[in-house]
């Protein structure tokens, strides 16, 4: 994480440097979290791994990349990113979709629908 740290001021860099380690780690990553589940243990992935997704959740929240293709909801909708800890970035940064994903993901389908409703009626309105 050393890397992501000295390009923390270059958005599209440590986008494009934690997305490439990510693509290269997902199957592990996923085996990992499938293993935990399976052994209803709730740690998860381990901490490098859990530290790797959140950074790349906060740079996909704290701006527009690029890359318009790529989006915080594409990453946050995959079972291995944890739940709790995307939903508090996506909250603090206020990226709706996101958890509006995240709350279904959780099972609050409520909460879920709402924000998908608040955001069509602001876009009415």
């Amino acid at each position: 994480m050393r890397v992501a740290d000295e390009l923390k001021d270059h958005k599209e860099l440590a986008f494009s440097f934690l997305n490439t380690v990510l693509q290269q780690h997902e199957s592990e990553i996923m085996k990992e979290y499938e293993a935990s589940v399976m052994a209803n243990n709730n740690e998860g992935i381990s901490q490098s791994n859990k530290d790797l997704l959140l950074r790349l959740i906060e740079i996909l929240c704290d701006r527009k990349l690029k890359q318009s293709s790529v989006s915080v909801v594409d990453y946050v909708s995959k079972s291995y990113f944890p739940i709790e800890d995307c939903l508090k970035i996506c909250e603090n940064k206020k990226s709706v979709e996101a958890c509006a994903v995240l709350y279904r993901r959780k099972g609050d389908y409520k909460k879920s629908l709402k924000l998908y409703v608040d955001t069509v009626v602001n876009l009415c309105v």
